[in-house]
């Protein structure tokens, strides 16, 4: 368990990975979760995907661009 009061980073010139053999990965905020990725953002589940917007709605937006 990792806690501070000021916050707590964690960084690799490499990769980061979250891992857990049998139970879940949770990731929760009281506020904001920001996920950002410069390439490639790719969700894979082997059963379902769900996501939820309880008040204002829901959007996805696809710009142009050369890959």
């Amino acid at each position: 368990m990792l806690n501070a009061p000021q916050g707590v980073s964690i960084s690799s010139p490499q990769a980061v990975r979250l891992s857990s053999g049998s139970a879940c990965v949770g990731i929760v905020s009281q506020q904001n979760t920001d996920i950002s990725a410069l390439k490639r953002f790719t969700v894979a589940a082997g059963e379902a995907v769900s996501l939820l917007a309880r008040k204002a709605g829901m959007k996805l937006f696809g710009g142009e661009g050369k890959d």
